[in-house]
């Protein structure tokens, strides 16, 4: 759901299956005239919209063979590829850093690296070390 949080008045988006309980208003919500929500969502993955930050470049790297499945089924519209050969399959996208994409990239494992941006090759590292420790413990 894209709405106005009546604490803060910004548009959010609010998951569906957190919904508790629906009750009626008489108070009325007139999204704006110009409100694009598909520009709105054009640089994210998934339904986490940030606001704040600019999209990010992202380059990852992904080996050959599973590389196959991600030009099958792109990551997202930004897609593009820039090396495809035996040795890896690399894509750029443009989107903004948010969990939603992070999970993405965590749910190909050992598949893909991250080569940009820095910060978010970081990121995935702390992940994977963080559950590396944990599941190390005795």
């Amino acid at each position: 759901l894209f709405a106005e949080d009546i604490n803060d008045k910004r548009l959010k988006t609010f998951g569906l299956d957190r919904v508790i309980e629906f009750s009626y208003t008489p108070k009325r919500f007139d999204y704006p005239k110009n409100l694009d929500v598909n520009e709105i969502f054009h640089h994210c993955f998934g339904v986490i919209n940030p606001d704040h930050g600019s999209p990010e470049e992202i380059i990852l790297s992904f080996e050959p063979e599973h590389g196959k499945y991600i030009k099958s089924y792109p990551l997202h519209e930004s897609q593009t590829i820039l090396r495809d050969d035996e040795d890896e399959l690399r894509i750029k996208l443009s989107l903004y850093v948010t969990l939603d994409l992070i999970m993405e990239i965590l749910f190909h494992r050992d598949k893909v690296e991250v080569i940009a941006p820095k910060s978010l090759r970081e990121e995935i590292v702390r992940i994977h070390r963080n559950a590396i420790a944990i599941n190390e413990k005795s």
